[in-house]
């Protein structure tokens, strides 16, 4: 399974497994039992089946197809602009606009509040001084939240943050920006940071990160299958456009369909 996701990882064959086990000294007397133990063993190293996502919340191949395409290009432009701030030494406003992923106060902060109808861009724009490394970090954090039911607009200790403030403290403004992440919902303002660090960070991406998005994909799946969990049919046809729908659906676009990662 892992060698599907990591080209690089090579996974030995079960009939491999087995007859290591039977050759064992401790399975001479009872090579039948070493070989299904390590079946057993092998299955629970395997994750379950990806949640299926119903109809009903479910994005249709096209929409995804073209929020794939847009994004690949948005990630091109994110990465020429990446390259002239570098050169020219002008980072420094950007440096201070995203907290590292440790500060996990601030990014819960960030994560529970609407961050104002500037959207992706905004969180881009601050996101675009952060190093390598940090945008790694900070998507690992968040693709990590997604699943977290806890993590909501509603939250009293928590203060809106605009993402305004964020482009000005960075002094620059992307441009043309084509897709944007919701941030109109419980989901939408973590939505759009997911959607921020994707777009900045570096391919390849280490397992660490590629892991965290595997987890994003089963997390939106398995929240699109609870929403969808009792609908009538009226409703069907109208659920789809819910911010939170929505916000999920970007996220198994992005994990699942940009980098490949589905579950």
């Amino acid at each position: 399974w892992e060698a599907s996701q990591l080209p690089d990882v090579v996974v030995a064959s079960q009939e491999q497994l087995e007859a290591a086990a039977a050759k064992s000294p401790s399975s001479a007397s009872a090579s039948g039992g070493s070989a299904s133990k390590t079946k057993r063993a092998v299955s629970s190293l395997l994750p379950p089946p990806l949640p299926e996502v119903p109809s009903a919340v479910a994005a249709s191949e096209a929409w995804e197809a073209d929020f794939v395409a847009d994004f690949s290009d948005l990630r091109l432009r994110v990465a020429a602009m990446r390259e002239r701030t570098a050169r020219d030494g002008d980072n420094r406003a950007n440096m201070a606009a995203v907290p590292p992923s440790t500060d996990v106060a601030a990014w819960r902060k960030r994560c529970s509040n609407d961050g104002g109808s500037d959207g992706g861009s905004g969180a881009i724009n601050a996101m675009l001084g952060a190093s390598a490394p940090r945008c790694a970090a900070i998507l690992r954090l968040l693709c990590g939240w997604v699943g977290d039911a806890a993590l909501r607009s509603d939250d009293p200790s928590a203060s809106a943050v605009d993402d305004a403030d964020d482009a000005d403290k960075a002094g620059k403004e992307v441009t043309a920006v084509s897709v944007k992440a919701p941030s109109t919902s419980s989901l939408g303002p973590l939505c759009a940071w997911i959607f921020a660090a994707a777009a900045v960070v570096d391919k390849p991406l280490d397992d660490d990160t590629t892991a965290a998005l595997r987890s994003a994909t089963r997390a939106a799946a398995g929240r699109l299958a609870a929403i969808a969990e009792g609908l009538s049919e009226t409703e069907s046809l109208e659920v789809r456009a819910e911010s939170d729908v929505v916000s999920l659906n970007v996220v198994l676009a992005i994990a699942g369909g940009y980098f490949r990662q589905r579950g």
